[in-house]
């Protein structure tokens, strides 16, 4: 299974904290950094994920 997911900075959370706490929940999945941006002070990542298909995503 493969997938793409985008963390962004919001209120409560940086989009690195979200990456990191992803990266922690997820240790058989395979992350790899794709683009990044950030314009004024607020951060944008987008991430390909690759994991196995019979190990679910834990995360949203």
């Amino acid at each position: 299974m493969e997938f793409y997911k985008e963390y962004t900075d919001d209120r409560l959370t940086s989009a690195c904290t979200q990456l990191n706490a992803d990266v922690q929940n997820n240790e058989q999945w395979r992350s790899e950094v794709v683009g990044y941006a950030s314009l004024d002070g607020c951060s944008s990542v987008l991430v390909r994920w690759i994991g196995l298909s019979s190990t679910p995503f834990k995360g949203e």
